[in-house]
């Protein structure tokens, strides 16, 4: 069963029983009292009595020992009150009845139970009419009788039954009113609870960013805020899962794209090692060239996941020759661009540049490999190195197809890929150049694309500093 008609028929249950429990409270107790009084009402009508008959001085201080004589005088007594006739009736030790009044009818006798001359009421029902009995004794003469009268209470008894009646009837009508009202006062209270309910569901349909409004300082208000405060962090920490995942993401992306190039240079250097008869120089050349490839895979797959998923600035700066650099990154990539017919020519101005050089290696790499999958035939790259405003400046130039104006805004995305066809192609994953923007701004340097469809494109790096030619 819901809260809902739990709520609702706890209510209807409380309502009956404690408007019943009242109303017989109410009921019974004025019944009570009024019988109280009726009962106090019968024991003067027989103390009425008592009095009539010592009126009768003149036989009442006589010995009177013939009943007769008492009876006779008896029916010459008449006893009123309110305008009515006392019923009542004389009895002897024994419980005879010595004489009634004509309205005065009961056999059964209260003496046997009546101790030390007391008074003694019963209540008795005879037909369909209630009746009080009293008696107290009374002295005659030398003689002990005991004067019996019955007081009618009817009307009390009526009285309560119209009264239950009354109940009854308004019961009836209130039921109907409170099944109105208890549900409306239900709906009410279950109002709240129901906005609860509906953001817990919205939560857990992933929409965890929902917000309740709350109204009212109570303890459902209360709920609600500590509610929206748990949906709050819970967006939060969904957030902050949902980025750490993306990072991982990448950075499997990433790493797995980084380990193209130098697999590709330590695996074509193993090649020409294992295929062709070289001489010793070239011997100790490939194998060096192997051996500063896995170095660099070795080195660089921590400092991509410090860039990409820890967010840390792990570049280790470090002063190296710019012409030494770029003999090293020609070095590393030119077994590839051999492979593709694409000439690479170097025009660098002699200085000391300030970069992780490991990092460094894989935007060029990254840079000169999008340049080799853009270019269609007689494919060229240029890269130069100057100093303009004691920055040093690197530009590298290729002869592709170029990119399209709109699209170059969003190279620097990840997964981002202009030409899908070819990418599929070349088996790139559009991670490139957003390896290149995270490298590029932990050097604290800048980057700048131009590209003209079907021309080419040309990429900036602006190493900021004070650089002066050596």
């Amino acid at each position: 069963m819901k809260f809902f008609w739990k709520l609702y028929f706890s209510l209807m249950i409380l309502l009956c029983s404690c408007f019943s429990i009242g109303s017989y409270i109410l009921i019974q107790g004025s019944f009570d009292n009024s019988l109280k009084r009726e009962m106090n009402t019968a024991y003067q009508e027989n103390s009425i009595i008592l009095s009539t008959l010592k009126n009768y001085t003149d036989w009442y201080e006589e010995d009177i020992e013939d009943i007769s004589r008492i009876q006779e005088l008896l029916a010459t007594v008449t006893v009123q009150s309110f305008d009515r006739n006392i019923m009542f009736c004389l009895r002897d030790t024994k419980g005879d009845v010595v004489f009634q009044n004509d309205h005065f009818n009961h056999s059964s006798t209260l003496i046997k139970n009546l101790k030390n001359n007391q008074k003694k009421s019963i209540l008795k029902k005879s037909s369909s009419k209630y009746y009080v009995y009293t008696i107290e004794p009374v002295s005659i003469g030398s003689n002990q009788f005991y004067i019996e009268n019955k007081y009618d209470v009817t009307s009390l008894f009526q009285m309560r039954n119209s009264q239950i009646q009354t109940y009854l009837k308004s019961t009836a009508v209130l039921l109907c009113l409170g099944i109105v009202l208890v549900y409306v006062i239900s709906s009410w209270l279950m109002k709240p609870i129901k906005r609860l309910s509906e953001g817990l569901k919205e939560v857990t349909q992933d929409n965890v960013y929902s917000q309740l409004e709350v109204t009212g300082d109570d303890e459902i208000a209360d709920v609600m805020i500590d509610f929206n405060g748990m949906s709050i962090h819970l967006s939060q920490t969904l957030d902050e899962l949902n980025e750490t995942i993306e990072k991982q993401k990448i950075f499997i992306g990433d790493f797995s794209h980084e380990l193209k190039t130098p697999l590709t240079s330590i695996i074509g250097y193993g090649d020409l090692i294992r295929s062709k008869k070289l001489s010793e120089e070239e011997l100790i050349l490939y194998s060096n060239a192997i051996v500063e490839e896995g170095k660099r895979l070795e080195n660089i797959s921590m400092k991509l996941m410090n860039l990409t998923v820890l967010k840390q600035n792990a570049c280790t700066m470090s002063p190296i020759p710019a012409t030494l650099f770029f003999d090293r990154i020609q070095q590393g990539i030119q077994l590839l661009l051999d492979q593709h017919h694409i000439t690479l020519t170097m025009d660098i101005t002699p200085s000391t540049i300030y970069i992780d050089s490991d990092l460094m290696k894989t935007v060029f790499y990254n840079l000169i490999d999008n340049s080799r999958k853009a270019i269609v035939s007689n494919g060229h790259i240029e890269i130069k190195g100057f100093i303009e405003d004691k920055n040093y400046h690197i530009t590298l130039t290729d002869n592709g197809c170029g990119i399209p104006k709109e699209e170059i805004d969003k190279l620097t995305q990840a997964f981002y890929i202009v030409d899908k066809s070819r990418s599929r192609k070349n088996g790139g994953a559009g991670l490139g150049l957003s390896i290149v923007d995270t490298i590029i701004k932990a050097h604290h340097a800048t980057m700048y694309i131009n590209s003209v469809v079907n021309q080419g494109t040309t990429i900036e790096i602006i190493l900021g500093g004070s650089y002066e030619a050596s």
